[in-house]
């Protein structure tokens, strides 16, 4: 369910939810991937959109905005994976400062890892000409650190809102 586009495009929400389990598959070891969020869907989303091809969300307003993310995931054998997120600004992907979390996964076992953020998103300028936008993309990657099992994401959420 969508809420409508407000006026004031200052008031930016959502809020997505695991509809259905998602892989994610690694080739080499120690390397960032994109997490693999096929079964997230949209329970609210008011000027943030989730791109549900490339996984990814897009921001056009500039501001302050609170990141919650929770996710529960399932893994190989005693294996240490990272997830961390990343932001795309004016075509140049970013790592957010400190937003990287290790945990260990135990096979079948599920283990829950959540991260708060503040992010600041400001303007970007468009060919030095003084028409700035925002139009910024956030990514959550993940990496094995010791093998290529992947990694089975079962359940999670996002919220995400501006607070200024």
């Amino acid at each position: 369910m969508a809420i409508g586009d407000f006026e004031d495009k200052r008031i930016c929400y959502g809020n997505w939810y695991m509809l259905s389990s998602s892989e994610t598959a690694f080739t080499t070891t120690d390397t960032w991937t994109d997490l693999n969020l096929e079964g997230l869907r949209a329970d609210i989303e008011n000027n943030i959109k989730f791109d549900t091809t490339n996984y990814r969300w897009t921001f056009t307003t500039t501001g302050f905005y609170v990141v919650q993310m929770r996710m529960a995931f399932a893994g190989g054998s005693n294996d240490s994976y990272s997830m961390r997120m990343q932001y795309n600004w004016g075509g140049t992907d970013y790592v957010v400062a400190d937003s990287e979390i290790i945990f260990t996964t135990k096979a079948t076992n599920t283990w829950e890892v959540q991260n708060l953020m503040i992010l600041p998103l400001r303007e970007r300028d468009i060919n030095n000409k003084g028409f700035g936008r925002t139009d910024q993309k956030i990514i959550i990657q993940v990496k094995n650190n010791d093998d290529t099992s992947s990694l089975n994401l079962k359940n999670g959420d996002m919220n995400i809102y501006k607070i200024g």
